[in-house]
């Protein structure tokens, strides 16, 4: 036999290119994936902080800034977010803001606003919304870039005022 076995190094090449390019194509898709389970989680807490405070506020008739007394089971800090239930003391009676802030670069603030709306027949009836940060990016150390759409202090969302449509 004049011909030996075995591969080119030119058909080695091929492969190593082909190989490249697939994952190039591949790997944002999974950075992005992984982003989005990390916002998932802060999704699922501040929708359990909200049937917590909702469940709260229908045996005591006041909201609390305190996540331990709601009895979810939440811890207030994860790898990915800071978790806290907010509001001024004398409004605790109409509203809330259950947050989760961001401990990452890339990983979206969400907040859930709940506040109590009196209908037309003078009842209490309470909507939520949840609201996200649009630009997650921050500065290191934690000042963020002014957007319109986060608390330049905080890196925390900023959600509707009372009085807003939707309806969770």
């Amino acid at each position: 036999k004049d011909r030996s076995e075995g591969f080119t190094l030119i058909e080695l090449l091929v492969v190593i290119v082909i190989v490249g390019v697939l994952s190039a194509i591949a790997l944002p898709s999974f950075l992005n994936q992984s982003i989005k389970a990390k916002q998932s989680e802060a999704k699922a807490y501040v929708s359990s902080l909200y049937r917590g405070q909702y469940t709260y506020y229908s045996e005591k008739s006041t909201f609390t800034n305190n996540i331990t007394n709601l009895g979810v089971g939440i811890s207030t800090a994860t790898t990915n977010y800071q978790y806290a239930s907010e509001g001024d003391p004398a409004l605790l009676t109409t509203r809330i803001t259950n947050k989760a802030t961001s401990r990452k670069v890339g990983v979206k603030s969400y907040a859930g606003v709940l506040v109590v709306v009196k209908n037309t027949a003078n009842e209490a009836v309470l909507k939520h919304v949840i609201c996200n940060s649009q630009d997650s990016t921050y500065i290191a150390g934690g000042t963020p870039i002014p957007n319109g759409d986060l608390d330049i202090v905080t890196n925390e969302p900023i959600c509707p005022t009372p009085g807003f449509s939707s309806n969770e």
